[in-house]
């Protein structure tokens, strides 16, 4: 076996004597800088030197003799460019990390991805690492590729001693990704509180929104944060503000069914009625993803019940087309519209209908008079067929052939129900004649 894999398997599998052994073998040759070199070349199979096998596998004792016998180059990368550092780092081993910056490591040496020994630190809520490498020099606001700096990925999975360290070390608070997400928003986001009290405290704009109109009050309402939304709040949160795309806090917990965080806007006063650029009200937003407590909470603060967005859907269509029957009753007994259609001419029925929806329709069925009823039939099929509309016998055939079997049995017992009843009236009026 070649001498190299003979080290490098040793230095994998931490056998102090036999690197010992084989580092003295070569050093006898006479060569240290062939050593070095040696030392420093990739294994074919797992692509490490011998330096980053013992780093990754956590042979410290290893680790040292390669650097302090073999001369290892501490800056060496890997083909993705991480260097011992960084792999130290990421693994949390503090005291090899203090070796290899003695011996040398560049504190702010990028792998591919960007990430630096100060960014694995970070976010991973590595304190004793962070607070090391900055008192070494590391760069404080590197960020990687993707624009995240060592304050945005801290904030992010919510490691406050560490956002507290890089504050103090004059991290920016206001320095943002690539699409412009502060660290107060991505904190937000999660409902870190400790990590956003201390962003607060140091300088974050509270209304700081990202490329796409995302504030840090939007981004803890989608989410469900109740208590990141009330600390905003407190710190004068615009309730109001809306995204480019027109949703606004209350719309985007509405649409998420975040009960508490609806009651929480609307006592902070939210527009109960502001719609987004589509037109899509909080309530048209709760219906269509079957929100009840949401809905109800909405209705009685005062949205629109018939209100529609640019489509023409309302919140009744909305809720029957996404077949949430207890929806479609609650906006009901509110008196919702059940004949209202939308651009294309399409009911609640209708959308129902070609959806399957049996449930739904059986509820809009029955709030459909008996004079109704042929357009019932007729606009369940109005997109197919054009003036003048089939007979009610041709259209029947039709639908029997078109329509799902449950829906055609539905619509049909309705039908029934409505000729009987009309039935039963005529002969109660004649007998009242002949009385």
């Amino acid at each position: 076996m070649h001498p190299l894999d003979l080290l490098y398997n040793a230095c994998k599998f931490g056998l102090v004597s036999k690197v010992l052994d084989l580092l003295s073998a070569e050093s006898e040759k006479g060569d240290l800088s062939e050593l070095s070199s040696f030392i420093d070349e990739e294994d074919e199979e797992d692509e490490r030197t011998c330096l980053a096998a013992a780093l990754a596998f956590g042979h410290l004792e290893v680790a040292g003799i390669l650097v302090r016998k073999g001369g290892a180059d501490v800056n060496k990368p890997n083909n993705e460019g991480v260097t011992p550092l960084i792999t130290s780092c990421s693994r949390n081993y503090l005291s090899i990390s203090q070796y290899l910056i003695q011996m040398g490591a560049e504190l702010d040496k990028a792998a591919k991805n960007g990430d630096t020994p100060l960014t694995v630190s970070c976010r991973a809520g590595r304190q004793a690492m962070a607070k090391l490498l900055l008192a070494k020099g590391a760069n404080v606001d590197r960020a990687i590729k993707s624009g995240d700096t060592p304050l945005i990925l801290s904030s992010r999975n919510g490691h406050p001693e560490v956002v507290k360290l890089l504050l103090a070390n004059g991290a920016k608070v206001g320095q943002a990704d690539r699409i412009n997400s502060a660290p107060l928003i991505v904190a937000s986001m999660a409902g870190h509180q400790g990590v956003m009290e201390l962003l607060l405290a140091g300088g974050s704009n509270v209304d700081q929104a990202n490329g796409y109109g995302l504030t840090p009050l939007i981004a803890s309402s989608q989410s469900g944060r109740r208590k990141a939304v009330e600390l905003l709040l407190a710190h004068g949160a615009n309730v109001g503000r809306a995204m480019n795309d027109g949703a606004t806090p209350l719309t985007m917990s509405s649409q998420n069914g975040h009960t508490e965080v609806v009651e929480l806007l609307l006592a902070n006063g939210a527009n109960v009625n502001q719609a987004t650029n589509n037109g899509g009200t909080p309530l048209i937003r709760s219906s269509r993803q079957g929100h009840e407590e949401v809905v109800e909470l909405l209705l009685a603060s005062g949205a629109m019940l018939d209100r529609s967005d640019n489509n023409g859907d309302t919140p009744l269509i909305m809720s029957s087309m996404n077949g949430h029957p207890e929806v479609v009753k609650i906006l009901l007994a509110k008196g919702a519209n059940v004949h209202q259609a939308d651009n294309n001419g399409f009911t609640p029925l209708i959308r129902s209908n070609r959806a399957g929806h049996q449930e739904v329709a059986k509820l809009l069925l029955a709030r459909i008079t008996t004079i109704r009823r042929f357009t019932v039939l007729s606009a369940i099929h109005q997109v197919r067929f054009r003036p003048p509309t089939p007979p009610p016998s041709q259209l029947l055939s039709l639908l029997a052939n078109d329509t799902p079997d449950d829906m055609v049995r539905v619509i049909l017992e309705f039908l029934g129900a409505q000729s009987a009843k009309t039935s039963r009236r005529r002969e109660e009026a004649g007998k009242r004649k002949q009385a």
